[in-house]
């Protein structure tokens, strides 16, 4: 859902994932995608990139 949103992958340290947004000056760290993700996490995820 974050790179149809613009997002884009600009880091990988181990088992996260760190995207940015070329208009928002912030970055969002994100579990591997191939993992379950727990519900509080989607929700925090969902904070940072200014979803909710």
């Amino acid at each position: 859902m974050l790179k149809k949103d613009g997002w884009r992958e600009v880091a990988t340290k181990g088992d996260h994932i760190q995207i940015q947004h070329p208009a928002k000056p912030s970055r969002v760290t994100v579990p591997h995608p191939n993992k379950d993700i727990k519900a509080g996490t989607v929700m925090s995820i969902y904070r940072q990139a200014g979803w909710r």
